[in-house]
């Protein structure tokens, strides 16, 4: 149990006395809740241990509260409020170092983000419409889930599982779903049948608890999975991405070194993106740490291309470009020829394989009151799909467009925070 109360001292939940205020429930309309709601996550998590399963609720901080865990459960604590906490200061700061939308500015002008209106052209849907999944931060316990749609937001129905799960990726078919799960054993992949039903922890045999496993991406064809191995603290030497057979989780292939261990709250990291359709490459996520004492203040990411069997490593965008945090994913294109990711800044770009052709793609919104994450492509190629804050809702819902940007389509209207969106073709 002090193990557990240590490992999250260690990631940095404790550098101050925590706010005399609650939780926020939702992410505020202006920029200075939305920060005010980020530092409440820092401060304000409390983990509770029931049968191994760790949650985050609403109340203040207490060192009796993060003792009773187990060392697995306080690392599941750990990564969902790192991550959500995190997503909340990238886009709050952003905004904020506009010039002319700081906080002030935003609300001396009344707060108003003129919002494009929206396509309803049916004739401008991806020709194979498929099913989406993504990723549902509860806002009032931090618990993430995956919530399954039709690509327009219809007939939406949340997975019912025993575990919080998220990072929902189709399988190559479309048959099942790869997710990471917040389990008694830690942070470890799973699978599910779109149903809910079949649904199976991967044990990833050879890694320890305090060692999470997850993001996990697809090869081709479906027997194997590209996973990040991440130990938050105590000896990083094996933290990088490997390859692991996605029925069991064993068999696993060392792929990557990561040469940046973490440090405080600067997770690090080699988050895999997508794999090629030809199954001979994969694109990944690089962090690099700013300088000391706040490593995780001045951190920068950078995209690289490496072959499956793990080597022909090359970088393909500058370090500061793509987005450095845990949904800072890069998705290969259905046809090969481009790589699509979010920026640090908030705007989607594309590059080709080799680093060339770096395009931004343009959306319809301002760019200085939004902020888009967490890219994916439609099956066939022709649209995409992500996250995106605007100040004018006030939220972070998932939206579709066109692959150039163009006719902008919101997908969901909630509260949560809408994360890590996944498009498959009918089954």
């Amino acid at each position: 149990m002090i193990d557990g109360r240590k490992r999250v001292l260690s990631a940095g939940f404790l550098r101050g006395p925590p706010p005399d205020e609650p939780i926020v429930g939702a992410m505020g309309n202006n920029l200075t809740d939305l920060t005010r709601d980020a530092r409440t996550l820092r401060y304000a998590t409390v983990t509770t241990c029931a049968a191994g399963r760790a949650t985050l609720i609403g109340v203040l901080l207490t060192v009796m509260g993060v003792a009773l865990c187990e060392p697995a459960a306080a690392q599941t604590a750990t990564a969902t409020a790192v991550h959500i906490e995190n997503q909340y200061t990238r886009i709050a700061s952003t905004l904020a170092q506009n010039q002319h939308f700081g906080a002030a500015g935003i609300q001396a002008r009344g707060g108003v983000d003129i919002a494009p209106e929206l396509s309803t052209d049916d004739s401008d849907e991806p020709r194979d419409h498929g099913r989406i999944a993504f990723q549902v931060n509860d806002p009032k316990t931090g618990d993430p889930h995956v919530t399954i749609s039709n690509p327009d937001g219809t007939h939406a129905r949340d997975l019912s599982l025993p575990v919080p799960v998220g990072g929902p990726r189709w399988s190559p078919d479309g048959r099942k779903l790869l997710v990471f799960s917040f389990s008694p054993a830690g942070v470890r992949p799973a699978t599910v049948s779109p149903d809910g039903s079949h649904f199976r922890i991967l044990a990833a045999a050879g890694f320890p608890a305090d060692m999470g496993v997850s993001p996990c991406v697809w090869v081709p064809g479906g027997a194997r999975i590209l996973c990040e191995a991440r130990r938050y603290s105590g000896d990083p030497s094996r933290n990088g991405i490997y390859s692991l057979r996605s029925s069991d989780g064993g068999g696993a292939v060392r792929l990557t070194v990561n040469p940046f261990p973490a440090s405080g709250d600067f997770g690090g990291g080699d988050l895999p993106g997508g794999v090629s359709p030809d199954g001979k490459s994969f694109v990944f996520k690089r962090a690099r740490p700013g300088p000391e004492p706040t490593p995780d203040q001045g951190q920068s990411g950078a995209l690289f291309v490496e072959k499956i069997a793990g080597t022909g490593l090359r970088q393909i965008t500058p370090y500061g470009l793509p987005n450095s945090h845990d949904n800072g994913v890069a998705r290969w294109a259905p046809t090969g020829h481009l790589i699509l990711f979010g920026s640090e800044t908030g705007s989607l770009f594309t590059v080709r394989p080799d680093g060339r052709g770096l395009h931004r793609i343009t959306l319809p919104v301002p760019a200085k009151t939004s902020y888009a994450y967490a890219p994916a492509w439609a099956p066939d190629g022709s649209h995409i799909i992500f996250g995106l804050f605007r100040r004018s809702a006030g939220q972070a819902d998932i939206y579709t467009a066109r692959a150039d940007g163009h006719h902008l389509r919101r997908v969901t209207n909630t509260a949560a925070f809408d994360d890590l969106p996944d498009w498959a073709r009918p089954a």
